[in-house]
């Protein structure tokens, strides 16, 4: 040490003053390295990931979340790393900060919010996460959190009026739309989706848990903007045609309704016409992939109804057997075989529909109570099918036609809907859980009926993750239409 700071640190007022000027270095580094980084939501009006957001993860959360091993799977080194989540979902929903994971454990109550200690955020920076998040989550260069994802999964929920989007490439939940707060009642209720084939827009029936509301088919913007809506009462399952300018609308079972017709819509401007197809509760639909024929089914009466696409006319078909009441249709690639689900048999039943002029009636299969969706694997050997009251997967040889396995699961509590990637390498099962027997990972206090999406791989058919969602996940619906059918 030199010998004029050796001498000047005798005096009380020199070695304050090097106190002092050691207190201000210290600070500057701090603010250099990015260590004094509390800022409150009302500071900034326009929160940046890059000049707000990675600083406050790189503080307090990528030593434990960042490098090769990431705790839980979740890295917050990146942008792109939140996008895809941690091991059990998703860590954020853009445009929704009060439901997404990470801002529900910063400010969870009943147990230790985390993360904890000196690691801990001040409530102005989770402040500042919100807006960031409501503001649409977006990244570095302004990108649009999960722009890229296609085919995108839309899953109902019976108990809630939510939508919610699941981005099957990273399998974490991209959105949740809020019915209420697209202008619908609480009382409103997703049915079931149909997307067009580039994804460009999608179609949501829209109905209530009071028959004297108002239903709808709603055609929503690939950015979930709502294009335009048309009523039609009792709306039920939807089906795009690949080649025309035609949504086909069913109706939902209704014990009051006495409707007797399949809905075609224009996709364009959601004009409708009525095709008289003889008997009420038309509601199961199917569409052969030469597009000349779909098939319809009374769950009233076990008529299958086969319209031609081209002249409207409609042929009956008696299915043979003890009451079956099919919901839902799954229709081979090629064209010659179709397999319906039954909620009152307990069975899948195969239909030859080749010559869709002589349909003939195969075998059917029990799988259990209450089935609901089904769906083909792209490569047209396997069938799958959700067994709602027998909280199981079932899945079908498609070749030999017979059962291949039956699969049970804690995620699988009254499983309903089924969807599959586009290469068949994942499967999603979406359950509602309606008596709460699954239970939340994350114990977020009054959470106890959390709807669940099961994602299998279907090369060993195991769950490789459970995406967690609102309560009652129901059916899905999804682009991805190989072979060409609803879900």
């Amino acid at each position: 040490m030199p010998f004029f700071v050796l001498f000047s640190l005798k005096h009380k007022s020199a070695r304050l003053f090097v106190a002092v000027l050691a207190s201000m270095l210290l600070l500057i580094g701090c603010e250099l390295l990015g260590d004094d980084l509390t800022v409150d939501a009302v500071d900034v009006d326009v929160a940046s990931y890059d000049a707000h957001i990675q600083p406050l993860f790189n503080r307090s959360c990528v030593s434990c979340h960042g490098g090769a091993s990431p705790r839980a799977g979740l890295s917050l080194e990146t942008w792109e790393n939140l996008l895809d989540g941690s091991d059990l979902g998703e860590a954020m929903v853009a445009y929704a900060a009060e439901r997404s994971p990470m801002i529900r454990l910063m400010e969870r109550t009943n147990r230790d919010p985390h993360p904890d200690g000196r690691f801990k955020l001040a409530q102005g920076e989770i402040d500042l996460l919100k807006k960031w998040i409501d503001s649409g989550a977006r990244g570095p260069l302004d990108q649009i959190a999960f722009g890229d994802a296609t085919d995108l999964i839309y899953v109902a929920h019976e108990a809630e009026p939510f939508i919610t989007i699941i981005d099957p490439d990273r399998q974490v939940i991209a959105r949740e739309l809020d019915l209420i707060e697209l202008g619908f009642t609480d009382r409103a209720r997703a049915r079931h989706f149909a997307v067009e084939h580039d994804g460009s827009f999608w179609y949501a029936s829209i109905g209530s848990v009071l028959r004297a509301d108002p239903h709808w088919v709603v055609k929503f913007s690939r950015d979930n903007q709502i294009v335009s809506k048309i009523q039609i009462q009792n709306a039920g399952q939807l089906l795009v045609h690949p080649d025309k300018d035609i949504l086909y609308v069913t109706h939902m079972p209704w014990a009051q309704d006495d409707a007797r017709s399949l809905i075609e819509v224009r996709r364009s401007d959601l004009q409708a016409i009525e095709v008289s197809v003889g008997f009420k509760d038309s509601y199961a639909i199917a569409l052969r992939p030469q597009g000349d024929f779909v098939f319809t089914s009374s769950m009233d009466v076990d008529h299958l109804m086969i319209v031609n696409v081209n002249s409207k006319a409609v042929e009956i078909f008696p299915i043979r057997g003890i009451k079956h009441e099919f919901s839902y249709f799954a229709m081979a690639a090629w064209g010659i075989k179709m397999w319906g689900s039954a909620l009152k048999s307990g069975t899948i039943t195969k239909f030859t529909v080749s010559n869709p002029g002589k349909v003939v009636q195969n075998h059917s299969l029990w799988v259990g109570a209450d089935p609901r969706q089904i769906t083909y694997s792209p490569d047209g050997k396997r069938v799958y099918v959700a067994v709602r009251n027998s909280n199981r997967l079932v899945v079908l040889d498609a070749i030999e036609e017979i059962i291949e396995r039956t699969i049970l699961h804690p995620a699988m509590q009254f499983p309903v809907g089924v969807s599959i990637t586009a290469d068949g390498k994942f499967l999603f099962v979406s359950s509602e859980n309606e008596l709460g027997v699954y239970e939340s990972r994350f114990g977020f206090a009054g959470e106890y009926d959390t709807g669940t999406i099961a994602v299998f791989d279907t090369e060993t058919l195991e769950v490789v993750k459970v995406i967690e969602t609102q309560s009652g996940a129901a059916a899905m619906g999804s682009s991805v239409v190989v072979p060409l059918t609803t879900r």
